[in-house]
């Protein structure tokens, strides 16, 4: 257990210079209707916070009732600039994963990792997800 978690702690530092320039400047907040799996928690659903931590905004902290998650993101840009601010799922049938955080007035954001969860259901054949995306406030 120890050593998986120094190689996550190296790994989050070899990943600060490229999560730098995609920095969460303020706690996001959005009420999610539906449980969803983060960094391989079921979260439940309700209120839910996204807040960086961390030098160079390395690590998002996921809070969602009584249950909090850290998920090192990738630092995502897109071609087109967000019109708003958004938290994005993917949907398998009746399960959701938490796939990317979307910054109004900017072309930079996260993507979430696919958790081991996610992988297995892709596995099985099931075809791509749904997309759904639920606006956040600032």
């Amino acid at each position: 257990m120890k050593k998986q978690m120094l190689v996550t702690l190296a790994l989050a530092l070899l990943a600060l210079p490229g999560l730098a320039s995609a920095q969460l400047h303020n706690t996001l907040k959005a009420d999610v209707p539906f449980a969803f799996n983060a960094g391989g928690v079921t979260m439940p659903a309700g209120a839910c916070m996204v807040q960086s931590t961390g030098n160079g905004q390395a690590l998002l902290l996921i809070s969602s009732g009584t249950r909090s998650v850290y998920v090192l993101p990738n630092a995502a840009e897109s071609s087109s600039v967000a019109s708003e601010t958004a938290l994005v799922f993917h949907k398998y049938g009746d399960v959701y994963f938490l796939a990317g955080i979307k910054q109004e007035g900017n072309n930079r954001g996260f993507d979430i990792p696919r958790t081991r969860a996610e992988k297995e259901i892709l596995a099985k054949n099931v075809s791509e997800s749904d997309v759904e995306v639920l606006l956040a406030s600032k």
